[in-house]
């Protein structure tokens, strides 16, 4: 896969996290009962640290010259 291709791959992934995040963000703010909260909660967790993981990827790349 081309650099080019890889950064919008990744634009594309975080685009998506971040949209995942906010939903998960109002579902939990409506949301009263406590299993579901604690479900809610590790999706959520686990979604911000994909997202980290893939702004730490576009950060690497964005320094790395073709």
């Amino acid at each position: 896969m081309a650099k080019k291709e890889f950064l919008i791959e990744l634009q594309r992934r975080k685009e998506k996290l971040v949209d995942r995040i906010e939903k998960m963000r109002v579902t939990m703010n409506e949301t009263k009962e406590l299993d579901t909260l604690a479900r809610l909660s590790k999706l959520f967790e686990e979604a911000k640290k994909e997202l980290e993981e893939v702004n730490r990827k576009l950060d690497r790349t964005g320094t790395q010259e073709d």
